[in-house]
């Protein structure tokens, strides 16, 4: 297995924990983000603070599961459940890695059809 593998399983425990300064950690001062609710968020700054919201969005039901990492080059592609209160999802993530740090992420999500 290789280190960016075990970099992406480390984020989803980190992002399923809900772990902020932990996940905050893992980013690259110029991390760019993109799902359908923003396009081009840029700083971790901004990332993190959208990402703080969406933990804090969750009502108390919040799981982030890995159902599979795969590796291309300096980037993984993580497809997971994700769910949120009463919404559960199905996505995948587009991560960049950067000098060992995310420097990008392109979310795509839909509703669960499991």
């Amino acid at each position: 297995m290789t280190d960016l593998v075990r970099k992406t399983e480390k984020y989803v425990r980190l992002f399923d924990a809900k772990d902020l300064d932990g996940v905050a950690s893992m980013m690259s001062e110029t991390i760019t983000l993109s799902d359908p609710a923003v396009h081009g968020l840029s700083s971790k700054s901004a990332v993190v603070e959208y990402v703080k919201n969406l933990f804090d969005d969750a009502n108390g039901t919040f799981s982030f599961q890995a159902n599979r990492v795969l590796l291309s080059g300096h980037y993984t592609v993580l497809e997971f459940t994700l769910v949120i209160g009463s919404e559960k999802l199905q996505g995948v993530d587009v991560i960049e890695w950067k000098s060992g740090q995310i420097d990008g992420i392109t979310a795509y999500l839909h509703p669960s059809l499991i």
